[in-house]
């Protein structure tokens, strides 16, 4: 006959781990039945947010862009989100509303830092401002790290070094971008009349 024995050690674990599950339901119910107004409440918002954005996307895309503004504005009131201030910063160059345009660019960067479509968008805004120096860190930036050989990154890089009086790096950069693409080969010409 064989007989079934249990250390204290693991009647312990048994009994701790009986009372344990009980107690851990509860908790979950109560949490639940606590927050699920706030959660019904954020997954609402959320929503709305993303039917404003939506709707900011339409309008950006057939030239409407004050009414798109006041969409996607009402989206980033209700949520923060990086593809919402993305748009927003578009619309900004669009309206040519360069500061706004820049101070956007770096919410979105801090907000997702991998997005380097902004990066680009920013440095464009930087430069349009007058922040040559930072305009042309960002282009350097895509230029270096990222290994980009974009004829637009050298002729906008360009054009900040000629802004800040630097015309041999000026030179440089739009010669570089004329080997890259030919298009660019006569509009440095254009820049230094």
């Amino acid at each position: 006959m064989h007989h079934f024995y249990l250390s204290p050690d693991r009647l312990w674990s048994k009994t701790y781990s009986l009372l344990l599950i009980p107690s851990l339901l509860m908790f979950q119910i109560l949490l639940s039945a606590c927050f699920s107004d706030n959660i019904t409440q954020n997954s609402n918002q959320s929503e709305v947010a993303r039917q404003h954005y939506l709707t900011a996307k339409e309008q950006f895309n057939s030239s409407e862009l004050n009414a798109a503004l006041t969409n996607i504005n009402k989206a980033i009131t209700l949520q923060r989100n990086y593809y919402y201030y993305y748009l927003r910063q578009r619309i900004y160059k669009n309206l040519m509303l360069w500061e706004r345009c820049a101070k956007d660019g770096e919410t979105l960067i801090q907000l997702e830092p991998g997005y380097y479509e902004s990066y680009l968008l920013t440095a464009d805004c930087n430069q349009q401002t007058g922040r040559y120096r930072e305009a042309i860190n960002a282009y350097s930036w895509f230029v270096s790290e990222q290994g980009l050989r974009r004829a637009d990154l050298f002729f906008k890089r360009g054009i900040s070094y000629s802004l800040l009086g630097e015309v041999e790096r000026a030179i440089s950069d739009w010669e570089y971008a004329c080997e890259l693409d030919t298009s660019y080969c006569n509009l440095s010409d254009r820049l230094n009349k």
